[in-house]
């Protein structure tokens, strides 16, 4: 249903995103990120860039275990990133990595506080959250959602009430294929009354009866 709903509500489609989660699923769960909302990031994502399904899941995912490493482990080993870096470059806009127990703050609701604030950073600052959060690597996977992510958000939203989609369109499918199939048989059925009321066919009829008198007539 989620699936569904998000192809047909952006430029991507169903299969596309499956494709997409399928190689991410493992890192997001690790990070307790909810199912709807890392769909939304990649039907954004998706109908923004065209790239592949794979290849967008696959830098997802690459984005999501780097985060999930430096929370699990306290550092990155590709780039030596500590926890202590990402939770700085947290602060430096006011946005805060673990709650007042000390415990890590649901990855997707800090995501939406960066996305807030997003558009009245500078540059140099956008680029300090990208590179921190996201790594050299996917810092512009990292603004690629961002760009769309006030969508992606609208779309989580309504993605939690899509329960039913699928078998909504499917139900619309069999419809119009009923009506399809009603509208050929009423044609049909015209055509066959409209042979059956033609002089032609009478005439047929007329000449097959003289035949058969004639036969008759012979033996």
């Amino acid at each position: 249903d989620v699936f569904t709903y998000l192809g047909d509500a952006t430029a991507t489609g169903a299969d596309e995103i499956g494709i997409g989660f399928s190689k991410t699923g493992g890192a997001a769960a690790a990070l307790g990120l909810e199912f709807e909302k890392v769909a939304s990031w990649i039907a954004v994502i998706s109908s923004k860039t065209r790239e592949s399904a794979s290849s967008i899941g696959h830098n997802i995912n690459t984005m999501l275990s780097r985060l999930s490493r430096i929370t699990e482990t306290g550092f990155n080993e590709d780039d030596d990133t500590k926890l202590n870096d990402v939770a700085k470059a947290l602060n430096s806009i006011d946005i805060a990595l673990t709650d007042s127990q000390g415990n890590f703050r649901n990855f997707g609701t800090i995501l939406d506080e960066v996305n807030a604030k997003w558009y009245k950073l500078d540059d140099q600052t956008r680029a300090y959250i990208a590179n921190t959060m996201a790594g050299t690597r996917q810092q512009s996977r990292f603004y690629n959602l961002m760009s769309g992510y006030a969508e992606s958000i609208e779309l989580y939203e309504q993605s939690l009430e899509s329960a039913g989609t699928a078998q909504s369109k499917f139900n619309l499918y069999l419809k119009s294929n009923q009506a399809t199939i009603d509208k050929f048989k009423s044609t049909l059925e015209g055509l066959w009354i409209s042979v059956i009321d033609s002089d032609s066919l009478m005439s047929v009829v007329k000449t097959a009866t003289s035949f058969l008198n004639v036969i008759d007539s012979l033996v």
